[in-house]
């Protein structure tokens, strides 16, 4: 799949996904379970089932809740599509590439002191940008905001360069 197409998957992303029901009251029935009045069972047996059981209820509580992240099914070799978080990268560098390109064609012009205060804490912000969405690949407001970073940047080197 080319650049352009998986751009295209990543805007068609929702910002947002909310579950379709209460996930919390089958979870905590899940946690609670059904109480024995026999007596505990006793040995190592009992606590790599009750492990294997909190484990396995965890897990399905993700799944259910649509936390559990590609990089898991990956990790288990089940993963055929990039991952949101590699979407999301890829569009960030991509985004970055084209404002380098455009900014290129202005560097030869001369910029006031007043103004390169504001460039470089544009530039700052970019890279600040840049760092949270390492951190934070879900956060896809972040795209906007570089992009806007970027848009900000690039139309006060040209308002810069006209005069």
């Amino acid at each position: 799949m080319t650049d352009t197409g998986r751009r295209w998957q990543l805007r068609q992303l929702p910002r947002e996904r909310e579950p379709s029901r209460d996930l919390w009251a089958g979870i905590a029935a899940a946690i609670e379970g059904p109480r024995l009045a026999a007596a505990p069972a006793r040995g190592r047996g009992a606590w790599r089932a009750a492990g294997s059981a909190i484990a396995a209820t965890v897990l399905l509580a993700a799944f259910g809740m649509g936390l559990a992240q590609p990089r898991l099914l990956a990790t288990v070799g089940l993963r055929t599509e990039p991952t949101r978080h590699e979407l999301v990268l890829k569009e960030a560098a991509a985004m970055r590439q084209r404002y380098q390109a455009e900014l290129a064609k202005f560097r030869d012009k001369p910029v006031p002191a007043d103004v390169t205060r504001a460039l470089i804490e544009l530039d700052q912000s970019a890279d600040k940008i840049m760092v949270a969405l390492n951190a934070h690949p879900d956060a896809a407001f972040l795209l906007d905001q570089l992009h806007r970073t970027y848009a900000r940047r690039l139309e006060l080197t040209k308002r810069v360069a006209m005069y």
